[in-house]
């Protein structure tokens, strides 16, 4: 590879960096207050396109990948929770409704560009650095043509290895992270909840179909 050819490829991987969407990513209001909570178990509740799997999924990419997420404020929101290495390896579960949910919802949010095509980044006039496009900013929308979907919560550049149940479909068993963390997904149609795992972190997403499972995942994060 020559000088020129490198150096081209170098700035192409500066370039996605700066579009991966914990980067870009500025909640606000209860955007801002939700990450900000020192609880240990959060709930996020609002109407259609409120915005709620935005924040969860950036919780949850903040929570397994150890990246900070930057505050409305501009400033790093302090962590409350262990960071995983590949020394001493993490494990989260996500729980989905059904298996569907797995791989057309939860796989798209945290692992394909733009959250699956909704996340949009641009820089503005000036230049400077990428930020999420506001479809609700005039601005944004008459230089919609100067976006680009943001890369994905977690990038594959922090991906070690995906175990597929039915790859065609994006219906995984568990991603392996670089810095040792594992993500392992569940279906909340399962007639019995998966037990057995000290886990340090879990993502409901949306509802589940047997309640009586929740206290059972409680009891996995008592530690």
């Amino acid at each position: 590879m020559s000088r020129t050819d490198r150096f081209a490829e170098l700035a192409q991987e500066a370039d996605k960096r700066a579009r991966e969407a914990l980067v870009c990513y500025r909640p606000f209001g209860n955007q801002d207050a939700t990450h900000r909570s020192g609880a240990y178990e959060k709930v996020i509740i609002g109407g259609k396109r409120a915005g709620k799997s935005v924040v969860a999924a950036h919780e949850f990419g903040s929570l397994v990948t150890g990246q900070q997420i930057i505050g409305a404020d501009g400033t790093p929101i302090p962590r409350i929770h262990p960071v995983s290495t590949p020394t001493d390896p993490l494990i989260y579960w996500m729980i989905g409704w059904d298996l569907k949910h797995i791989g057309q919802t939860l796989h798209k949010l945290l692992f394909q560009p733009g959250m699956g095509g909704t996340l949009r980044v641009i820089q503005d006039k000036d230049g400077g650095p990428y930020r999420i496009w506001n479809r609700a900013n005039p601005d944004d929308m008459a230089r919609k043509a100067k976006s680009k979907l943001a890369e994905p919560i977690i990038p594959e550049r922090l991906i070690k290895r995906f175990v597929w149940d039915a790859n065609a479909s994006n219906l995984f068993e568990f991603v392996e992270l670089v810095n040792g963390a594992k993500i392992y997904a569940y279906p909340s149609s399962a007639r019995n909840p998966k037990q057995g795992d000290a886990v340090s972190g879990i993502w409901v997403d949306e509802d589940i179909q047997f309640y009586s499972h929740l206290s059972e995942w409680q009891d996995r994060l008592t530690d």
